[in-house]
């Protein structure tokens, strides 16, 4: 069946090579990254793709914004040829102000007081916790880090992250009052890109142990497994929906990737995208009510959003 017999997607961006889209809290613009001026600078636009906005500009190449939660800042990576450092500038654009070198990746605290960061030292990363006010930064784990995106459990007193110790691949979570580092998931096969459900009782992750790329989710509390999707190609990358009764994630089963849905418990798995052309970077809007996309499907990247409702 055809996309468009199923529900609406609309192009949003049609102006150089587009990607990285980032909601605001509110819904209404979308932060992403763009080269139309010549360079990748952040970008906001109207959730509509109207009203693009230029935020960053300059010759290093800036990528992967994220709104602060209360929707006044925009923290990204400023990557030069030998570095990489998580920025900070407002919505309207001005000066970045640099926060942290060596950032492989970050996320916001549910507050936006804090900012989770895996930082490379050397081959290996190590997760640290920066104070937005002052910049003060805390080590909370090292030299194990694999260079995923740290996740923030919803009440913000702690982060999953996943790691590699001598051949074991975990993801585990630190607790930031006590500091206690605490192993979920152990495997001898890779897993990553752990995510925090909304209610904060379950993680969803990637993991290989099965040979292959699928997704499972994990009890918090009683580190009970469960395995979501048995994909002989790739599942990738689960985002779980505002109410926490959905999972998209990006899969290579069709050939190329797609983004696909499911029920939270793996049922139900719907494809989105069913384009020949790669369909990838899935990002919720605030109400769960869209989906936006990066897609090649005009021969170079642009966003588009499916509207689910």
């Amino acid at each position: 069946m055809a996309e468009k017999e199923i529900y609406e997607i609309v192009q949003l961006t049609s102006d150089g090579e587009n990607a990285r889209p980032s909601w605001s809290p509110d819904g209404k613009r979308i932060a992403f990254v763009s080269n139309r001026a010549g360079s990748d600078d952040i970008w906001v636009m109207d959730s509509d793709g109207s009203n693009p906005l230029r935020v960053t500009e300059g010759l290093p190449r800036d990528t992967n914004p994220k709104y602060s939660p209360d929707g006044v800042q925009i923290a990204f990576i400023r990557v030069a040829p030998k570095s990489s450092t998580l920025c900070l500038t407002t919505v309207a654009g001005g000066t970045a102000v640099p926060v942290l070198g060596s950032c492989m990746a970050f996320s916001w605290s549910p507050r936006g007081d804090k900012i989770a960061c895996n930082l490379l030292a050397g081959d290996t990363g190590n997760l640290y916790v920066v104070e937005v006010k002052d910049q003060e930064k805390q080590r909370l784990a090292g030299n194990t880090v694999w260079y995923d995106t740290p996740a923030w459990n919803p009440t913000g007193d702690k982060i999953a992250f996943s790691a590699k110790r001598a051949g074991e691949h975990t993801i585990s979570m630190v607790s930031l009052e006590q500091g206690d580092v605490q192993t979920l998931i152990e495997s001898d096969r890779a897993c990553d890109s752990p995510a925090w459900s909304p209610h904060g009782d379950r993680i969803a992750f990637t993991s290989l142990r099965t040979g292959s790329w699928n997704l499972w989710s994990c009890d918090v509390v009683s580190r009970e497994q469960e395995q979501l999707t048995k994909s002989l190609a790739s599942d990738l990358e689960p985002l779980w929906s505002p109410d926490g009764k959905k999972i998209v994630f990006k899969s290579l089963r069709g050939g190329n990737w797609d983004i696909i849905m499911m029920n939270a418990d793996g049922t139900g798995q719907t494809p989105l995208t069913t384009h020949p052309a790669d369909d990838l970077d899935p990002a919720w809007s605030p109400r769960g009510d869209k989906i936006a996309f990066v897609s090649l499907r005009t021969g170079r990247p642009e966003i588009f959003a499916l509207l689910l409702k």
